[in-house]
């Protein structure tokens, strides 16, 4: 079995509203999908391989990988300059890496 690219380690809150979305089906079957998902891809649960989830799951072994990837996050080294009349708001391009996290957003879809 290949290792994960991206180990997936839930705080006691993370995995607590993780269960919540699962056991109450609150939301849209994209975030329940992802709930169990990052459930059964933590290492101090089930740890499942990525091909486990997606076999039980109905999903591809890519959608799996791509839940557990972690965000890099940025810095920016200059202020911008505020917006004028005659200008809209000018940002350099410029930044410092400040690490990366493990973003777990539910978001309740829009009805159209």
């Amino acid at each position: 079995m290949p290792t994960p690219t991206y180990i997936v380690c839930l705080t006691d809150d993370e995995r607590q509203v993780c269960l919540a979305v699962v056991k109450k089906l609150r939301g849209s079957s994209q975030k329940v999908r992802r709930a169990n998902i990052l459930l059964k891809a933590d290492v101090e649960g089930p740890n499942w391989t990525d091909q486990a989830i997606a076999d039980a799951f109905f999903c591809t072994r890519q959608c799996a990988e791509n839940i557990r990837k972690p965000v890099q996050l940025f810095q920016e080294t200059r202020q911008p300059i505020p917006a004028t009349v005659n200008h809209a708001k000018r940002v350099d391009y410029e930044y410092d890496r400040a690490g990366v996290a493990n973003v777990f957003i539910f978001a309740e879809g829009r009805n159209l």
